[in-house]
């Protein structure tokens, strides 16, 4: 049951929000460098496909890992 709980509860309202960032940091990325694919866009791409994923899947691990990947992503690589 306790499983159930920090999935249901606490994770994946985590990867929501981590996703909203995610998707929105995405398209401003694109939207600011149309015509440039750099390192940057491609890792926010992959950071929501990640997170998608994990939502999709529902799994606790890859439910932890995308969002610990994600705001890594945001605090030390993106400026």
């Amino acid at each position: 049951m306790n499983h159930h709980k920090l999935v249901e509860h606490y994770l994946i309202p985590t990867v929501l929000f981590c996703l909203n960032i995610a998707f929105v940091h995405a398209i401003y990325r694109l939207a600011t460098r149309p015509m440039l694919v750099d390192f940057e866009i491609i890792v926010c791409l992959f950071a929501v496909l990640l997170l998608c994923v994990a939502l999709y899947t529902k799994t606790r691990w890859l439910l932890i890992g995308s969002s610990v990947f994600y705001l890594f992503l945001l605090l030390l690589v993106i400026n």
